[in-house]
């Protein structure tokens, strides 16, 4: 009788082990690919945010129209911030920009990615989080960028964002020194990568493909790596330059 009981009970335990290490697996893949989604390389977070400015450039772009005339008409409907500034001006380009933006971050990178944006106080951060498509992060695949395989935390990154820059030129027309902006540091302040978008390459209303310019800052000022998005031949270009010198004395877009 004790030498059945003690067979049963081993028999009951082996059985128990069995059911249970589904439930074991499961946790430790779980935790696996949480530790795995907060490791990613700094390529592909910078890539993101390049895509990310190409969809903001697009909302901001779906908020203009012409008039029958052929004048330009902002269709985006416009409030001040402060009442006796101007430049506090906010439109709903700046707040759709803006949603598009963060909610495709999230959906990448998940919660673990601090961002800021400009418009945090408008922007109610109640839209359904399930909306919006994950960003692209092979963009600078093609590049040298590639070869700089730094693997960071999310946790040690801050996004920072201008969803739509030059707000005031926006309402008033000059669209060419409108931008959409993210930069990308870490949690002790270093500014270590940015985007720039830019909605409207020719200023003008046409059918045309926003461009953003991208760079990795190394640590030696003289020295960073730039690129642009997109190319006619290459999704990308990338090289060693002096980005102060890029253009710094007409002050275009293309300087970063």
């Amino acid at each position: 009788q004790k030498l059945k009981f003690v067979c049963v009970m081993i028999i009951n335990s082996f059985v128990i082990i069995l059911l249970l290490l589904p439930l074991v697996f499961s946790l430790s893949m779980s935790q696996h690919i949480s530790s795995k989604i907060n490791k990613v390389a700094l390529t592909e977070v910078i890539s993101a945010c390049v895509d990310a400015t190409q969809r903001g450039c697009k909302v901001i772009r779906s908020q203009v129209g012409t008039s029958d005339d052929g004048k330009t008409v902002v269709l985006a409907e416009g409030k001040l911030k402060e009442s006796d500034d101007p430049k506090s001006v906010v439109t709903t380009a700046d707040i759709e920009a803006q949603k598009e933006i963060v909610g495709s971050l999230k959906a990448t990178f998940g919660d673990s990615l601090k961002i800021i944006g400009e418009e945090d106080e408008e922007d109610d951060q109640n839209e359904d989080d399930g909306k919006w498509k994950p960003l692209r992060t092979d963009l600078l695949s093609t590049s040298n960028f590639s070869s700089m395989e730094e693997i960071v935390d999310l946790s040690d990154l801050t996004i920072f964002l201008d969803p739509l820059d030059g707000t005031r030129e926006f309402v008033e027309g000059r669209l060419q020194n409108v931008a959409c902006l993210v930069g990308i540091a870490t949690r002790d302040g270093r500014a270590i990568a940015g985007a720039v978008g830019v909605p409207f390459p020719s200023g003008e209303i046409v059918k045309e493909t926003p461009k953003t310019y991208y760079a990795l800052h190394k640590g030696d000022p003289q020295s960073s790596n730039w690129g642009v998005y997109p190319q006619p031949s290459d999704a990308c270009i990338s090289e060693s330059s002096n980005i102060e010198n890029n253009n710094s004395e007409t002050g275009s877009r293309e300087s970063l």
